[in-house]
């Protein structure tokens, strides 16, 4: 916010207005300021699974299985994670590159956090876009 020259009148900035438009969660700014200007599209999915939308969905011991066997999907997932799926973060990576590339999801609870995740992410990206702009990244 920048106050103006009289001392009383605020003036929102661009990131402010960017996130009331997308109506993005401030943690989810603040995880935007990881990026770097030369970033992968692995760490940009990094940073969209660690966006403050986010933070209601849990990782259940029942999904761990299935979420590994489809991070081992060579063919259907571009950018694998190491090891074993043990967090929130990894959890969504997988399920929006599950859903990108295709993959099959047999659980039904897991196929609803993917449809909602990629509800969301589409928002989060468009903030992202305008974030990176901003910051002058696409220059």
């Amino acid at each position: 916010i920048k106050f103006g020259t009289d001392g009383f009148t605020l003036q929102p900035q661009d990131l402010g207005r960017a996130m009331a438009r997308y109506f993005v969660k401030f943690d989810t700014m603040k995880v935007y300021n990881d990026l770097k200007c030369d970033a992968s599209f692995s760490s940009i999915l990094d940073v969209l699974s660690r966006a403050g939308e986010y933070k209601e969905l849990v990782l259940r011991r029942g999904e761990k299985k299935m979420l590994n066997t489809i991070n081992g999907l060579k063919e259907k997932i571009k950018f694998p994670l190491q090891g074993k799926v043990t967090s929130r973060e990894m959890k969504i990576n997988v399920l929006i590159q599950a859903t990108c590339g295709e993959v099959e999801i047999n659980d039904w609870s897991l196929k609803q956090e993917a449809s909602s995740i990629l509800r969301t992410s589409t928002r989060i990206m468009k903030s992202l876009i305008s974030y990176l702009i901003e910051k002058r990244y696409f220059v």
